[in-house]
């Protein structure tokens, strides 16, 4: 799905336009994203173990995601693919 996304926004070659696709993990905030939408299940006691504690979960804060699409806008030079996630 993301790969036929990302395709439909293809600009051609000769366009004069430049393109900045962000690729963002799981936006994290406190007052919206994953957080808001676990937060009341778990809080009821209805949450359940989200795997095993090994697995991977890419994610960003809404500040730095908010930041970066700011960064991108303002600034000629950036284009290309932007990955939006947390260092660790």
């Amino acid at each position: 799905l993301c790969h036929d996304w990302e395709a439909a926004a293809e600009l051609p070659a000769d366009s004069k336009c430049r393109r900045v696709t962000i690729r963002s993990g799981v936006v994290l905030g406190r007052t919206g994203g994953m957080i808001k939408q676990t937060f009341l299940p778990f809080f009821m006691g209805l949450g359940g173990p989200m795997g095993n504690g090994s697995q991977p979960l890419p994610w960003i804060h809404i500040a730095d995601l908010v930041n970066m699409f700011k960064f991108s806008l303002n600034e000629e030079k950036v284009k290309g693919i932007l990955n939006g996630v947390a260092p660790e």
